[in-house]
C-alpha cells in the first residue's frame, strides 16, 4: 500500500507561520514561506530561546557542481 503526499499533509499538519517567516518575508530573504520554507523550521527549534541571549552560528553546505550560494565557488 502507497500513501499519497495528500494524505501525509492531512495526517501530519505543518508547523504553523510564525514571526520568524514575517520576518523573512519583510526581509526578502529565500528562507521565507514565498521560498524554500525554512522560518517554520528555525522558530519551531529557536523559540524556547526568545527571551534567551545566546550566540548561533549556521552552517551552509553546499555542492559546488550545482553552484549552490552557500558553497564559495571560486576558481
Amino acid at each position: 500500500m502507497t500513501t499519497k503526499p495528500a494524505a501525509i499533509a492531512t495526517a501530519i499538519p505543518l508547523l504553523p507561520k510564525g514571526t520568524l517567516d514575517a520576518l523573512a518575508i519583510k526581509n526578502k530573504t529565500d528562507k521565507s514561506s514565498l521560498q524554500h520554507d525554512y522560518m517554520r523550521f528555525y522558530e519551531f527549534i529557536l523559540v524556547p530561546y526568545f527571551k534567551e541571549k545566546f550566540t548561533l552560528l549556521e552552517l551552509g553546505v553546499g555542492i559546488p557542481s550545482r553552484k549552490a550560494p552557500s558553497f564559495p565557488c571560486r576558481p
